[in-house]
């Protein structure tokens, strides 16, 4: 229960959920105050302002639209009015599952990528269903290597921390990954980039060309200044 609570109360301070404070409380008033919680969480996200997820909680609730400016993967920019029905967190992100009136279908939008957040008072016509939750499957992986220096260890355990590590003579650390197919994860190329000169990859070798061939984009971005 206290660890049910701690998670209900990092959502209701981000939300600013009345229902949830209710739960919260009621939750508390149940909990023995002698007893202690181990387990702490946060779900707040440096780069998303609480007031995005609060107007979207209430018009989630309120059965209302909402409009707002959307860049995609693909950094196509398009004008979305959507159907808001729920607000899902995973992968350290925020999204918000929505009936979306441009595509006639329903769409998954990272919160992060939402401009210009509208409130319309138009109420939802339609009764949607929330999808079931599907199983989660596999996609086929592939060994990627790295030598990481002694001075960006702590940056590498930050995204890959229980994978095969083997700790060379100079100090640095050989990082085996079986990850999706690196040219298929565009996540894992900005990550990579972030490591700069602490992270070199050893295999598989087509991705060491991929990151020389960003680097070179970068250079060639400061030449004329």
């Amino acid at each position: 229960m206290l660890e049910v609570l701690s998670l209900v109360k990092s959502l209701s301070n981000q939300l600013n959920d009345q229902d949830l404070k209710k739960t919260v409380d009621r939750l508390s008033i149940l909990s023995s105050e002698e007893q202690k919680n181990h387990l702490h969480i946060d779900l707040t996200h440096f780069s998303i302002d609480s007031s995005f997820l609060i107007n979207l909680q209430k018009s989630i609730k309120e059965s209302t639209c909402v409009c707002f400016q959307y860049i995609s993967s693909q950094n196509e920019q398009t004008t979305r009015e959507v159907d808001p029905l729920s607000l899902q967190y995973k992968f350290r992100m925020w999204y918000l599952y929505a009936y979306c009136h441009l595509r006639n279908d329903y769409r998954e939008f990272k919160v992060l990528h939402i401009l210009n957040l509208e409130r319309l008072t138009t109420l939802i016509k339609d009764t949607h269903r929330l999808p079931k939750e599907l199983p989660v499957i596999s996609p086929p992986k592939e060994r990627v290597i790295l030598r990481v220096h002694s001075q960006s260890i702590h940056l590498v355990l930050n995204h890959f921390q229980h994978q095969s590590m083997t700790q060379e003579e100079d100090g640095s650390i050989t990082v085996t990954l079986m990850l999706p197919p690196p040219l298929h994860a565009e996540w894992l190329i900005k990550i990579l980039l972030s490591f700069r000169s602490g992270v070199v990859v050893i295999q598989p070798l087509y991705l060491q060309d991929v990151l020389k061939n960003e680097a070179k984009k970068i250079l060639n971005l400061y030449e004329d200044i």
